[in-house]
């Protein structure tokens, strides 16, 4: 016997639609590169591009942005929506650029930051 109602089940697939549009819509780590790995160029096949391998530098920034309150979400290391609205809080606060992608100005603002916060 089904315990869902219909209503629910509606519900159900509206969230899970949101969920696979906002991953597919969302930056990617991947986008901005780092030391070991350089950007990579967007898929020539014109398929949705999944979620990137999770980056120690995001996870560490993740980190560094829940300490100073800027980030309240799971510490995951992709770089996705909640880190790129966290990035731009901490960039408006820190009086850089706000972009929402991480740079050496904010960078430098967030060890500034980390280092009064002790």
């Amino acid at each position: 016997m089904n315990t869902y109602s219909t209503r629910s089940l509606r519900a159900i697939s509206r969230v899970a639609i949101v969920v696979t549009v906002a991953a597919i819509a969302a930056p990617t780590a991947s986008a901005f590169g780092s030391r070991r790995h350089p950007p990579r160029a967007a898929a020539a096949t014109g398929t949705a591009a999944s979620l990137p391998k999770p980056a120690a530098w995001v996870r560490r920034l993740q980190a560094d942005l829940t300490k100073l309150g800027f980030f309240s979400g799971p510490v995951t290391g992709v770089y996705g929506p909640l880190t790129t609205a966290a990035v731009k809080r901490f960039q408006a606060a820190a009086r850089v650029s706000v972009d929402g992608r991480w740079g050496p100005q904010s960078q430098a603002a967030l060890v500034r930051m980390l280092k009064r916060h002790r």
